[in-house]
């Protein structure tokens, strides 16, 4: 799951340099010059103003963060631009770094880059251990699509995986999610996830993805191509039309979703989807 209570020198490394530099202009401006204009009834909100603008230096401490997400985008693009992909997959023929020769952090941060290029803001999650469930969250258009990463060499991603992040997709109320692996998935992961908000890059996909941005530079406008790729589940719906109901399955506990009606409280007469196995598992998701 995302992380909730970051503080907010955390959340400003997590966003662009320049959002740090304009806050901290902003600040630095109102301590020193405007908060002297702000009148008050009471003498302590008076001394403190009175004594504002000789801290208003200290506001240049919010900068760091901007240091530290610039520090961090210059990484990104390092190993952006040391990996190396061919046509046929992600092994490299000269350069031993390839794909697979990244340890997870690496792989996320390589896919923070890419989906820079690709047009999303991306926020990393700063890195929860090798399987930490949401990993990235990309912005676009006031939409939210969630990551998880899967820096898995050898061993295929499952449909437990898929299921999962199905699941936590609507509790995130999100647009849709993104799972990501240097290898591949199983094909009951490939098969739960079709005709749902779920799009899945496996390594030959992800090598692709890396070849045609490494082509960019950061301030290239985003391929039209890459993008729509990338924000395929947009477009489909997470609940299919009402007459496949009956092969929609529970994100939770695998069981058949069925369509119920609401006899109480303020939804009442409303539909929604909810499980067969009621009340053993209250997963439900609105029509």
């Amino acid at each position: 799951m995302a992380k909730k209570n970051d503080d907010f020198f955390t959340e400003l490394t997590k966003h662009h340099w320049s959002v740090s530099v304009i806050f901290t202009a902003i600040l630095f401006i109102f301590m020193r010059y405007l908060v002297t204009y702000i009148p008050f009834q009471n003498p302590l909100w008076d001394a403190i103003r009175d004594a504002m603008p000789s801290f208003a230096w200290f506001s240049l401490l919010l900068l760091l963060p901007g240091l530290i997400s610039a520090l961090n985008s210059f990484k990104d693009r390092r190993i952006l631009k040391s990996v190396s992909v061919t046509e046929s997959g992600n092994k490299s023929r000269s350069n031993p770094r390839s794909i697979d020769s990244l340890n997870w952090r690496e792989f996320e941060r390589l896919l923070c880059e890419a989906f820079r290029r690709i047009g999303f803001q991306v926020e990393d999650l700063g890195g929860q251990g090798a399987d930490g469930g949401i990993d990235l969250i990309l912005h676009q258009q006031g939409k939210r699509y969630l990551v998880q990463c899967k820096q898995w060499r050898k061993q295929s991603v499952g449909v437990k995986v898929v299921r999962e992040m199905f699941g936590v997709l609507h509790h995130e109320n999100a647009a849709g999610v993104i799972i990501v692996t240097s290898g591949q998935f199983t094909k009951a992961a490939e098969d739960f996830a079709e005709g749902k908000s779920v799009k899945l890059i496996e390594g030959k996909q992800l090598a692709e993805m890396i070849a045609k941005v490494q082509h960019q530079d950061s301030t290239t406008k985003p391929s039209p191509v890459i993008q729509q790729s990338i924000s395929k589940p947009d477009s489909q719906s997470s609940i299919p039309p009402t007459e496949s109901f009956e092969n929609l399955q529970c994100p939770q506990c695998s069981s058949n979703l069925v369509q119920r009606t609401s006899k109480r409280g303020p939804n009442k007469g409303t539909k929604f989807l909810g499980c067969e196995t009621f009340p053993k598992c209250r997963f439900t998701q609105d029509i």
